[in-house]
This record gives C-alpha cells, structure tokens and sequence, in this order.
C-alpha cells in the first residue's frame, strides 16, 4: 500500500522552547536542522491534509525548563499547531502514556505513525517502541530529531552524535522503520496525483528578469482592492538601494516562465539604545493564474532558509493575519516591535529565523526612503 493512502500521523515530539536550554539538558546538540526538517514535513502534512499531533511535555519537575509554569512549556512558534490541529499533554516519556493518543488514532483508523521532535533518546525513542508495542506501523525521521550529551554512570560521556545514531540503531528493525525527511516525503509522493508544487524550481532574480518580474508584480495585486498598485515600483526602487540583498530576491518558475517573485530587504530596528539589522519580506507576488496553489509557501519557506544561511536572523511584514502565522509568524508587538504605518496590530508581524532572535531587539521598524518614494 502506498504511504499516503495509510493516512499517517505526524507525531511532533516535545518541540518546545525549553529545549534551547541546552546546558540543562546535557549539552552539545546534534543535528541543528531538526526543527528545520519538522517544519519541512509539517509543511506537506498540511499540504496533503493529513492528521497531525502535537506533543506538549508538561514536567513534573518545577525546576525544568518544560514545567507548565515555566516560558520554555511553549511550543517552539516554527512548528505552532494550527487550530484544527490536536496538543496531547503528557507527563512522562512516552506519547501514549496518560493521554487520550492510542484512542485518538484508533477512532481515525490511522495504523501508521511517523515520529519527529526531541529527544531522539528520550520522548521520541518512548513514544516509537510504545508505538510499535501498540501495533502501529512506526516511523521515526533521523533527520528531524536531535539530541545531547549523555554521562554514563561511569562518569563517561557520550557525544550526542553517538547517542543519537546508537539510538535510532537499536529502533530500527525491531521497534520502527527510520526515514530521513527526503526519503519519507518522497515515498509519500508516491501514488498522491502530481502537484503543481512538484514542477516548481527556485532561483534567484537575475538583470534580464526584472522586466518580467515587474510585470508579474503588477498582474499579481492587479484585482487586490488593498494595493496601490504601485509594488512594482516599490521592487524597482529597492534594487537599487543599499537595502536590496541580490541573492533574496527570488523567483519562481515552471519551466522557462516565470510565475512568482519573493523579495526581502534589510531594514533596521531602532530605539535609543541599539540599531538592529532585520529583513522585511514585501512584496511576495503570484500571477493570478497560479495563485492558491502552494508556489506562495514555496517562496516564503525557500527565502526563509536561504536568509537563515545568509546569517539574517529575523523577518518583519504587514500582511494578512490569517496567512502568515502558518510559517511561524507572530504578532511584532509580542517582541516590542511597532511600525511607521497605520495598520491594524494583527497585521503587523514578526518571525524568527534563529530561536529567540528577538528577545534582545524592540523599537520602531526604520525602512529605507526607497519605501516611501512615489
């Protein structure tokens, strides 16, 4: 049987901000891209409309950074369930006990479970052998967990790279079947009917585009009864000023045409104390024809990761309240971050591309005059 026709679950284990207080919890953690990847398979759960769980770990322990008490109970905002998405609170190691989970997949006849999150030795080895005791197919994605340094009762210690793959050495075969993201998205394309996604290819903007893209701007926020019609302009403007960054702006193509365009630019964060390199992503631009068909999420996912590479660490916008928050997005006076513009305060957003980027960054959002120029 083909994957996807097994309706699995996505098992989101533990991704909790609480997690960063790496020290606490050993130290020296492997695999920096877990959460990267979760969000990765999370992005076509959704896109499939397949069932996901978010597992929450409530600690016992009111000194742990997981205690419900404590900031580090919430869930890391990459990852944030959607509101037609189940949290299952547990207490203890495993997923399955002292929650409702085992009753929740079989009342969906789901029988295939795919495990991600942290820590590949802890909540997520529990919840795979439990998993597989229960008689759940079970996956486990090695790329998509991580873990820390362990001591031994000797006083020896053991690398977090060594515990994570000795780990996922003693699940396979017996308890689960261990996938990278790749190679599970992959089986799980298999027997879907093709996308339009699928043909899609990313690359940055080059000179002899710029016509072109221009074009695709202006038909794309043609019927948009917001625009002032002038984004266009504003992308013509910003290519020529200090904060255009070359390899952000990027577009989209099916074969040789190209069909969206995403740009970000630096602006800056400003109080009395501090000046603060961001990006703001504007304007993000589909042509109407291939609009809702997933190429927006394509460009904002790829910009984000590419950013992330280029050492940005943070993302500002205004846009629609209910679109942005899927990729992470939260309210920008959460942090303390306020805008020159007259906009509802929903709209006014703020992402981190690095955890807790912002924690140290508040003021007014400073665009450069290219944003202003008619």
């Amino acid at each position: 049987m083909k994957l996807v026709r097994e309706k699995p679950a996505l098992l989101l284990v533990d991704i909790q901000k609480g997690l960063d207080e790496e020290e606490y919890y050993g130290g020296n953690r492997n695999n920096r891209n877990a959460e990267e990847n979760c969000v990765y398979l999370l992005v076509n759960w959704r896109r499939l409309h397949l069932p996901v769980f978010h597992i929450q770990h409530s600690s016992l322990n009111p000194e742990s950074p997981l205690h419900a008490s404590k900031p580090g109970f919430a869930i890391k905002d990459e990852v944030a369930p959607l509101a037609d998405e189940q949290v299952i609170i547990k207490s203890v190691n495993s997923a399955f006990i002292g929650t409702g989970l085992r009753d929740e997949l079989e009342d969906r006849n789901i029988r295939t479970v795919v495990v991600a999150g942290l820590t590949t030795n802890h909540c997520v080895s529990s919840t795979a052998r439990m998993s597989a005791n229960l008689g759940f197919r079970t996956i486990v994605v090695s790329d998509a967990t991580a873990t820390f340094d362990r001591l031994g009762p000797n006083g020896t210690r053991y690398s977090s790279e060594s515990v994570h793959e000795i780990t996922l050495a003693s699940l396979f075969g017996e308890f689960a079947e261990i996938r990278t993201a790749n190679e599970l998205l992959q089986e799980l394309s298999h027997g879907t009917q093709p996308k339009l996604t699928d043909e899609i290819t990313i690359r940055q903007e080059l000179i002899d585009d710029y016509r072109i893209v221009e074009n695709v701007i202006e038909r794309a926020f043609e019927k948009n009864v917001k625009s002032d019609h002038t984004e266009h302009f504003l992308v013509r403007r910003l290519r020529k000023s200090r904060a255009f960054v070359p390899q952000l702006s990027l577009v989209a193509c099916l074969k040789e045409q190209i069909v969206g365009h995403i740009l970000l630019s630096k602006v800056a964060v400003i109080n009395e104390d501090q000046n603060s390199t961001v990006l703001s992503l504007a304007p993000i631009s589909v042509l109407p024809d291939f609009q809702n068909k997933g190429i927006g999420s394509l460009l904002i996912n790829y910009a984000h990761k590419l950013a992330k590479k280029s050492g940005y660490t943070s993302v500002v916008l205004i846009g629609h309240d209910s679109y942005y928050p899927r990729f992470g997005y939260r309210k920008a006076s959460e942090f303390g971050i306020k805008f020159p513009f007259e906009a509802d305060d929903a709209y006014c957003m703020a992402f981190e591309l690095q955890p807790g980027a912002l924690d140290s960054i508040e003021g007014m959002v400073e665009y450069p005059p290219e944003f202003y120029e008619e």
